[in-house]
Formats: C-alpha cells, structure tokens, sequence
C-alpha cells in the first residue's frame, strides 16, 4: 500500500488496486449518500440582504468552482444572490441548464411576475402575497425557485423571506404540541385552471402536512399556502379547533420580527431559494394608471434532483467525495 491506492493480491493471482480515497469515502459506518454530511444552518432576521451569499453570475456560467459553492450553498442556507444577470429574461434558465434541467410546471417551464390587466393569479397584481411555499399541490413540489428582477417598482414591492426550517424547529422546542399537530395532520392543496403549455385543463391536488419529517424524524419539508389551500383537513370534527390554533400560531410565528427578512430584488440580480423551506412573501406595490408595468419578474424552478446530480459530477472529478 502507498500513499495512493492500496494493492491487493489474491490467493487465486487476481490483482486488484483500490485508490485511497475510495476506501476513505467507503469505510464503515457510512452513510448512504455524502450529500447527507453537507452542512445546514438556520437563520432569522440577522441574514439581512448584505450577508446573503453572492455569486457572479458569470463565475457561475464559467467556473465549476463556483457553481458547486453556489449549489451547496442553497443547501446549507436555502437562500442566496445571484449578480450580474442582466435584464435578458432567459439568463435564470441559461443559469438553470448549466446544472440540469428546468422544472415544468401548469406554469410551464418559466414565467413572468408582473402585473396584468386580467389577472389569474395574485401575484400578477399589486396586491400583498403572504408568505408561502409555492405549488403545494404537487405530490412533488418544485424545489429551488429563481427570481430574476427585471424592472424594480418605485413604491413598495419588497419580497420577504422566512426560514422555514428555523420557524418548524422552534415550536418543536417551544410548542411541542403545536409541532406534533403540524407534523401528522394532512392538509388538502389543490388549484385548477389552464396549463400554460398544453393549454388543456388541470385539476392538482395533494395532501400533506406542514411539517413533513423524514425517516429520521427531521424536519426535510415545509408545506403552507393559504391561497391554495383546499377544504379538507385530515382531523376530526373534534380536533378542528386544535388544528386551526396549530395553523394560527405558524402563521403568527413566521411573522416575529426576528424570523423576518425584506428587499427589493434589484435589477440585474436575482434571489435564488429552497421553495420546500424558505417561504416568500411580497409587500403591495403601486400599479400605475394605464396598468403599466412598474414590476417585473422573471422565474423558473430547478430540482434538487438535478442540483444534487451536479454536486456529486463536481465533488467526483475533484476528489471532494465519490
């Protein structure tokens, strides 16, 4: 054995060479998956926007170095910066294919935020959007949501941020009551409407809880929307009241001044978020006369299929791990 790889001989005059750090990345015990080890930290009102996380966008499109901090970087925080894009609505998806592949929705595979003389949907008003967690519905929820700011409104429209995961892990420790209800109980999310692609009707609908936990019992999703949350509730006609206080007290709860962050996205960059963690909300904003546009966004979602994919392909071809 050298500092390199180690050399087996076997009794039958097989040879075999297995690279050390190969044995490293296997010995026992192991996990299943070094993505596992990545760090996670939680936050709250401390994480103004000036301690975000920033990436170039053009180190990204460039530098493998770059894109893998930028991607663990989502894991660990769930929140980060993108500058430098420019106000070409494709630079989120151009940013989106350099990992994998963008993630259809009934929205297809990229959108406009911005206000609309018809509206179908609040967000293309100047109305206040509480804070959520988009497209609940989906028995499998877009993950990583880009917003690419366009053109930045004068009067209010600052996107708020809360970390989910803080907020779940909080009344765990404080309400553990409260917790237990909005881990076990199933919530209806449902919407309907036109798909935006094929242009035929969908109806979607799925059942979760807020807090969904996985095998570990650690907190892996967060799941709230008031805007498309359906009539159904998996609790008793006895239990009702428990569960509407356990919704009440998140609600309350993601709203404490030390949970909340607010900016404007400025044009040119744009704010990248784990949607199944970091809730996003936007304050009203002023639609001038006429229904000009005075803000506009640009989005796509990608999945953590693809961005862990591309982890792994980076931490492989640099010895990180295997």
């Amino acid at each position: 054995m050298d500092s390199e790889k180690m050399t087996i001989y076997w009794t039958d005059g097989h040879t075999s060479e297995y690279p050390i750090n190969w044995l490293h990345n296997y010995k026992f015990p192991q996990v299943t998956d070094h993505i596992q080890e990545l760090k996670v930290s939680y936050w709250g009102s401390e994480m103004t926007k000036d301690k975000l996380a920033k990436f170039s966008f053009q180190d990204l499109m460039n530098d493998d170095d770059a894109l893998y901090s930028w991607m663990v970087s989502l894991h660990t925080h769930g929140i980060n910066l993108v500058t430098g894009m420019g106000t070409e609505r494709d630079a989120s998806l151009t940013l989106t294919e350099r990992v994998g592949h963008p993630r259809s929705t009934c929205y297809g595979i990229d959108w406009e935020v911005k206000s609309k003389p018809e509206p179908n949907n609040l967000a293309y008003t100047g109305c206040r959007l509480c804070l959520h967690n988009d497209l609940p519905f989906y028995m499998y929820e877009p993950c990583i949501q880009l917003l690419h700011g366009i053109k930045v409104s004068d009067i209010g429209g600052e996107s708020e941020f809360v970390d989910g995961f803080k907020v779940a892990y909080d009344l765990k420790r404080d309400d553990p009551d409260t917790f237990r209800i909005l881990s076990t109980v199933p919530v209806g999310f449902s919407d309907q409407g036109i798909d935006e692609v094929s242009k035929s009707e969908y109806y979607l609908k799925h059942s979760k809880p807020v807090i969904s936990l996985d095998l570990k019992g650690n907190i892996d999703k967060i799941n709230f929307n008031q805007h498309v949350r359906g009539i159904r509730t998996g609790v008793s006609v006895d239990n009702m009241k428990s569960f509407y206080r356990a919704w009440k007290k998140f609600n309350t709860t993601l709203y404490k001044q030390d949970n909340l962050i607010s900016f404007k996205i400025q044009q040119g960059e744009a704010v990248c978020f784990n949607n199944i963690r970091t809730l996003h909300g936007r304050a009203e904003f002023l639609v001038p006369a006429g229904n000009a546009v005075p803000r506009h966004l640009h989005g796509n979602y990608i999945d953590w299929d693809s961005i862990y994919s591309r982890i792994r392909v980076i931490a492989r071809n640099k010895n990180i791990f295997f």
